[in-house]
């Protein structure tokens, strides 16, 4: 079977309260290959809160865009966001959720 994947590098600039990430890489599918870019950011609005962002653009403009929340505790953190694919002519959105689990 065919194989896809990215593969991208990133830098973060600014502090644990605001921040901007921008990246570019290589998105794959079988033999078929572009380039990637993507910038996202975070933006803490309390103390246990976050509004967050990622992007993503590839060859031809198409992508997605996401936006959310982030609820931040001592050892877990989630993520709830939407994110909207650019490019497909009509607006549809998919729902994000990620935890994070500091040991």
């Amino acid at each position: 079977g065919d194989t896809a994947g990215i593969g991208y590098g990133v830098g973060t600039f600014g502090s644990s309260d605001n921040a901007i990430t921008v990246g570019a890489g290589v998105a794959y599918a079988g033999d078929d290959r572009g380039g990637i870019l993507m910038i996202g950011g975070e933006r803490r609005v309390a103390r246990n809160l976050k509004l967050i962002t990622e992007n993503y653009v590839w060859r031809g403009g198409d992508g997605f865009i996401s936006g959310g929340v982030r609820f931040i505790g001592e050892r877990l953190s989630a993520d709830l966001a939407l994110a909207v694919p650019v490019g497909l002519g009509e607006v549809i959105a998919f729902p994000v959720v990620n935890f994070v689990y500091v040991f």
